[in-house]
Formats: C-alpha cells, sequence, structure tokens
C-alpha cells in the first residue's frame, strides 16, 4: 500500500529527521510512504496506485481535494478544519458542553484578555493583556482568561483512543507550549477529566491528533485546541514515545478494513 507524506518545504526542512522515522515506522508496517513537498506540486502528478495521503500541511484543502478523489487521508478534512481554525472548534465544543474559556465578540474595557490567531498554533502570535487598537474578529479570537490554572495537558489520541497526557507549564509566562520553554512532565489524568476528552472526540474520526486542554487548581479541563499536526518531541524526551509505531499501525490497520 502506497501513500504520499504531505509537507510544506520550510516544514520538511525542519523535519527532517522525524520524516526518516515516519518512512521507516512505515516500511516496518508495510507501508510504502513518499515525501511530496506541496511547492514542487506546479504541474500536479499522477494518482496512480495512491492509497492513501498523510497531510502534514494544516491545510484542509489538501484534504478535500483528495477526498474528493476518493483517497483515504490522516487526518480527515473534519479534524484538519477543527485543527486550524478555533472558532470551528470551540463551536464544535459548545454543541458536545464541553466546556472552555469565554468567547468574546468585543474584549472587556480595563480588562486583560487573550488574543489568538483563528488559525494560529503553537501558541504563535498569542497575546494577553488589555486589548488597544480595532477587534480583528476576521483573524483573532478573544477571551476571557481561563483563569487559575496550573498549566495544560496535551493528550496524543490514536483512532480515538488516548495514548499519552503531559502536562505542560511555564511559570515564567502565560504559554507553556514547549517552544516556549514550557516544563512538561507525563500527566496522570483521573476519570472525570478522561470523560471529558472522550467527550470531546466522540462524534470525532482522529487517526493522530493532539487535543489539549487547560487545567485548574480545582483539577477542571477546558478545552484550549486541536493540534492536528501533532509532534511528539515532549514524549520522546520522556521516554514515552510510541506514537510513532502506533500510527503507522494504526493506518495499515485502516486500509485494510
Amino acid at each position: 500500500m502506497k501513500g504520499l507524506l504531505m509537507y510544506y518545504a520550510m516544514d520538511a526542512e525542519k523535519n527532517k529527521s522525524y520524516i526518516e522515522w515516519l518512512v521507516g515506522e512505515a516500511k516496518e508496517s508495510g507501508l510504502e510512504l513518499k515525501l511530496v513537498v506541496m511547492e514542487d506540486l506546479r504541474t500536479g502528478f499522477s494518482l496512480d496506485d495512491i492509497d492513501f495521503v498523510i497531510n502534514r500541511t494544516r491545510e484542509v484543502s489538501v484534504s478535500w481535494q483528495f477526498e474528493l478523489q476518493g483517497i483515504r487521508v490522516f487526518n480527515s478534512s473534519e479534524v484538519t478544519l477543527l485543527g486550524n481554525n478555533k472558532l470551528a472548534a470551540y463551536n464544535y465544543m459548545q454543541n458536545r458542553s464541553v466546556p472552555f474559556a469565554k468567547v468574546l465578540i468585543s474584549p472587556l474595557k480595563n480588562k486583560k484578555t487573550v488574543r489568538k490567531p483563528v488559525s494560529g498554533h503553537g501558541g504563535e502570535n498569542v497575546t494577553y493583556g488589555i486589548q488597544v487598537g480595532p477587534v480583528d474578529l476576521a483573524n483573532f479570537v478573544y477571551q476571557e482568561h481561563a483563569g487559575k490554572i496550573i498549566g495544560d495537558v496535551r493528550f496524543w489520541i490514536i483512532g480515538n483512543e488516548i495514548h499519552a497526557a503531559v502536562l505542560r507549564s511555564n511559570p515564567d509566562s502565560f504559554l507553556s507550549n514547549y517552544s516556549h520553554g514550557g516544563h512538561f512532565e507525563e500527566y496522570s489524568y483521573n476519570t472525570s477529566q478522561e470523560a471529558i476528552v472522550k467527550r470531546a472526540i466522540a462524534d470525532l474520526s482522529i487517526d493522530y491528533a493532539g487535543i489539549d486542554f487547560f487545567v485548574t487548581t480545582d483539577d477542571q479541563l477546558l478545552f484550549n485546541e486541536i493540534e492536528d499536526v501533532v509532534g511528539s518531541r515532549m514524549l520522546s524526551e520522556l521516554g514515552l514515545n510510541k506514537t510513532t509505531t502506533e500510527w503507522m499501525r494504526h493506518i495499515k490497520k485502516e486500509l485494510l478494513n
């Protein structure tokens, strides 16, 4: 079974070792995986013998293009959309009674609010403070601060099952992302927290993604975002990383069903 691994050039360069790992694990599972860089597709290509696509571009249009040809995409367009449009994700979670920090149409006067790019990820261009200047509802989400939180937990999901959880925290910043210097450790979640995560993903078919929640001081979870192009460096550093092997096994199982 042959598949395409889709990346933009800059991300492919940054993730060289991870791509080699993916290709190697795919081979171990009896899959043939070929890297395709988006910038090289100006003349198109043949879909002959292509059984599946792994979309690591964050572009939902890429998933739709292949799905319209009847080709299985990992993750599906639905997951990619929710992972790259925070408003869509919050709307989705609200309809399933999954709690999150209140979204604001207008930032509260003289009160600090969180501003996030609608399509952002990894904590990039997220600010916390009193909003100055015009509000840009087309490109940003404004939220009340989540309150008394100890950090945020990333749950790694493979085949709609929780495979690992890591708590990220940063005493020097409201951003706890790994890329922003956050501390991280394995997290032991309780049954009520597990129920919230399962409620959040119950109506989705997540092949491999991260789902992030803020954790309050009284152990409540508040949904933050879905990371459809999730990495696993934290798991590797903690000696817990089996995600790549499990992901390839999941893909093979899905294709054989």
